[in-house]
């Protein structure tokens, strides 16, 4: 597997993105909306690699963001993050729950949290157009098996897409 970037997990950046969740309700899809920590996991992503694209902390508003995280070079981009206790592997997947594909977003871009080492690894991106045919579709209620035999059941309609099916991604 190529070496994925890797951005250390500085305190300034939990802190804030952990105070931003504890003070704002982010979910509002009406499916699939995610725990507190399924939320943080996902600001968290989105502080990281912000800091790390800009050098700065980005200036996080409460309500609907219609699915944008960030622009970069006039691209709009919705960042998707996974927790894991572990690092990225080749066989591994990168989930997008499928009611999100209306959003206004050009491009996903997949980091990985591992959260033992508190390192957020940049995965790779995809224009968002280009998930639906290179992923993987699953109705909600799907039973997924993970690599170790264990599994879970799809709550919502969700593409996988293989890590190797990512752009490699350079600043």
């Amino acid at each position: 597997m190529r070496q994925l970037p890797r951005i250390t997990v500085d305190d300034e950046s939990y802190q804030y993105s952990l105070e931003f969740v504890n003070n704002n309700n982010i979910a509002n899809r009406g499916e699939f909306d995610g725990s507190k920590r399924n939320q943080f996991v996902g600001i968290l992503g989105q502080v990281m690699l912000y800091k790390y694209l800009f050098g700065k902390l980005p200036e996080l508003e409460s309500g609907f963001d219609n699915g944008i995280d960030l622009v970069y070079n006039d691209v709009t981009i919705d960042v998707k993050t996974m927790e894991r206790k572990g690092f990225m592997r080749d066989y591994y997947v990168n989930n997008f729950v499928a009611s999100q594909g209306k959003y206004e977003t050009q491009v996903l871009i997949f980091l990985n949290y591992n959260s033992v080492e508190n390192i957020i690894e940049i995965c790779g991106w995809i224009f968002k157009k280009d998930l639906f045919y290179k992923g993987e579709f699953y109705k909600k209620g799907t039973k997924r098996y993970r690599s170790d035999g264990s599994y879970f059941i799809n709550e919502a309609d969700m593409f996988e897409i293989p890590q190797e099916n990512l752009k490699h991604f350079e600043k």
